[in-house]
């Protein structure tokens, strides 16, 4: 997997097992000129800020919690190095194309860089059960 300067490299992780589904967006990325990785269910408890290829984070500043064995991991979109109007152009063309919809997507920010790709994902799904119960 090759990593993402977050100024320099526009690219977008995927946590995926729909590999239809995952061929579409690689090649919509090809389209947009974006690089796509993918992270893997060996990488779910790994910091978001090594997969995109900045140093390995010292033992006292990863993440706590773990994603218990088994776990049943959703898909994940996560948009590393990319402003806010390129992203909107990625989720217009994606939704013309009739790519089937990924609930769960993320920026990279340098707080949840730090986090795990199961973390962001227990963040993101208590945001949306918020927001379902306002």
């Amino acid at each position: 997997m090759s990593g993402c300067s977050m100024k320099s490299y526009k690219k977008i992780f995927v946590y995926m097992t729909d590999r239809e589904k995952k061929e579409k967006i690689l090649s919509l990325c090809g389209e947009l000129n974006l690089g796509l990785d993918e992270i893997s269910y060996a990488q779910i408890n790994t910091p978001l800020v090594e997969l995109v290829g900045l140093p390995r984070l010292p033992e006292e500043m990863r993440g706590k919690a773990a994603a218990p064995a088994l776990y049943n991991m959703p898909e994940l979109l996560v948009f590393c190095g990319m402003p806010e109007d390129e992203v909107d152009v990625f989720l217009k063309r994606y939704r013309e194309i009739g790519i089937a919809p990924v609930s769960l997507k993320a920026v990279t920010t340098p707080y949840n860089l730090l986090w795990t790709p199961y973390e962001l994902v227990k963040e993101l799904e208590k945001e949306r059960e918020a927001l379902r119960n306002t």
